[in-house]
């Protein structure tokens, strides 16, 4: 059996430096990430010796569900999340995987301000995005 895994966007707060609020000393209250730098980081992130499928998210804002240490991807649009998946689309090839997967984190996932689907403020263009660029 050929052992896989995902590479779950938030996992790369290891390796992107944010702003923390401090509210005491040794206290954080929640980290603010440049989305552009996520996308950037999640590009240019090796390929290990296995089979990971990538994955991108469309925003991310967990500050509802943690009262310390959330972490909100600052400056999400609809154009800088399509820019991300059709750049990760179009290295699929190149990643070896046994099939052309790549996760999208997530359909409705609202208490973490991370959903393609349709809102008051973008509308559908998440998932006219994603329609450019599975389509692209």
């Amino acid at each position: 059996m050929l052992e896989t895994m995902h590479a779950q966007t938030p996992s790369l707060k290891e390796r992107i430096k944010g702003y923390i609020k401090k509210e005491s000393p040794g206290k954080s209250i929640h980290k603010v990430v440049s989305y552009q730098e996520v996308c950037k980081a999640a590009l240019s992130r090796p390929m290990p010796p296995y089979p990971r499928f990538p994955c991108v998210t469309p925003s991310w804002d967990n500050t509802a569900r943690r009262r310390w240490g959330g972490i909100v991807l600052q400056g999400a649009t609809p154009e800088r999340y399509g820019d991300w998946l059709r750049q990760t689309v179009q290295k699929l090839p190149a990643r070896g995987l046994p099939e052309p997967v790549v996760f999208i984190n997530a359909w409705n996932e609202w208490a973490e301000g991370n959903h393609l689907e349709p809102d008051q403020r973008f509308g559908k263009r998440f998932l006219d995005e994603t329609l450019r660029a599975l389509s692209g």
